[in-house]
C-alpha cells in the first residue's frame, strides 16, 4: 500500500526510476539477500541442466541461481524424490543434511530419496504447512 501510494504520487522528471518494494523494506540490511548458500545453487543449476529438476520445485529456482555462479556443483548433487528434493546432501550419524524442498505430499512422511548415481535412503519430512516448502541446511533423520 505504502509503495503504491508513494508510486503514484512520484515526481516523475525528479525520479525517473520507479519505486520497487525493496524500496520499503524498513527492517532488513538492504545488502542482506535472502538467497540460499551457492552450493545448493550449483547443485540446482546442474540439475537443470540434466533435465533432473521437477517444475514443481522452479518456485525457488530463482533464489537458488541468485549465487550459484560462486561454487562448483557438489558431489552428489541431490536425492530425489517423489515431492521432495534435497540439495547438496551429507549424511552423518543418522541425519541426512541439505536444502530441502518439498510439496504438500511429502509434509510429515517417510520418503524414499534416490541420488543421480542411483544411492537412495528414506528420510522423515518434516510437517509444514505451505503448499511448496524451502528450508536451507535442513537435518531429516534417516529411517
Amino acid at each position: 500500500m505504502m509503495m503504491q501510494t508513494a508510486e503514484s504520487n512520484r515526481d516523475r522528471k525528479k525520479n525517473k526510476r520507479p519505486f520497487l518494494i525493496e524500496d520499503f523494506c524498513l527492517y532488513g540490511d538492504p545488502g542482506e539477500t535472502q538467497a540460499p548458500a551457492a552450493r545448493y545453487g550449483a547443485a540446482a543449476i546442474a540439475l537443470v541442466e540434466m533435465g533432473l529438476f521437477p517444475a514443481w520445485a522452479l518456485f525457488v529456482y530463482k533464489d537458488l541461481k541468485t549465487n550459484a555462479a560462486k561454487a562448483v556443483p557438489p558431489e552428489p548433487l541431490a536425492l530425489i524424490g517423489d515431492s521432495v528434493i534435497i540439495l547438496a546432501p551429507s549424511v552423518s550419524e543418522g541425519q541426512c543434511n541439505g536444502m530441502l524442498i518439498a510439496s504438500m505430499d511429502a509434509s510429515d512422511q517417510v520418503v524414499q530419496v534416490t541420488s543421480p548415481c542411483g544411492k537412495s535412503l528414506s528420510v522423515r519430512v518434516p510437517k509444514f504447512n505451505e503448499s511448496v516448502y524451502a528450508l536451507e541446511d535442513a537435518s531429516l533423520l534417516i529411517k
